[in-house]
């Protein structure tokens, strides 16, 4: 009998990690579903509603949005389900031997993207296409990084923070908590937490309630 695999998402980013999932071999013999908490009654999804879902499962977070992505897991975690988060790491791209994932942290790493030597990744962060994240340099909890961005050695991203698409973050540099760095920006000094990072070279300003969703 095949275990269920629950894809948390009903986006374009759901559809490209199941695409991973169908290439992974950690995830032969799942039987996948998805699971979008926002989805209408109407909705074809077969499990739309929480106490629907199987009752022993294991599952990923295909949202883009950190604070949401942080919201769905702890409802998934505080419904008292038996449920495991897993990893999904494409096999076309590059990860050191010495770098830090922890085993079911619910991480998401996409195509092309380098991950180079003693870079720990926090829970359920999302790497994407074709990022760098250079040594020695911690990404938190719920963080995203976008496609193309460039994170240079010894840099810290903390937790829920949001970096945008073909964003540059220079070394030796700490990216506070809840921070969105625009896409394109060069980072070039520190951002303290709640902070929004735009531009080259990058301005930091406090995060404002419209800037709270960075997709």
């Amino acid at each position: 009998m095949k275990s269920s695999l629950i894809i948390v998402g009903s986006g374009r980013l759901a559809f490209q990690v199941a695409d991973l999932i169908l290439e992974s071999e950690l995830c032969k013999g799942y039987e996948a579903f998805s699971y979008c908490r926002h989805a209408p009654p109407s909705s074809p999804t077969p499990f739309q509603r929480l106490d629907s879902l199987p009752r022993h499962f294991d599952y990923l977070i295909a949202v883009g949005n950190p604070s949401q992505r942080r919201d769905e897991a702890h409802r998934i975690i505080g419904a008292g389900i038996s449920a495991t988060a897993i990893n999904i790491i494409s096999s076309n791209c590059y990860i050191a031997e010495n770098t830090i994932i922890a085993k079911n942290s619910g991480v998401v790493i996409l195509p092309r993207a380098i991950i180079s030597t003693k870079v720990s990744i926090g829970q359920f962060a999302l790497i994407g296409s074709g990022a760098i994240i250079e040594h020695d340099s911690s990404i938190g909890e719920y963080c995203t990084i976008g496609p193309g961005a460039v994170i240079c050695g010894e840099v810290e991203v903390g937790n829920l923070s949001f970096v945008g698409a073909n964003s540059t973050i220079v070394q030796k540099l700490s990216i506070g908590c809840s921070c969105i760095i625009g896409a394109g920006a060069v980072v070039t000094k520190k951002v303290e937490d709640g902070h929004l990072g735009i531009g080259n070279p990058c301005r930091v300003k406090r995060k404002e309630a419209e800037d709270c969703n960075p997709l």
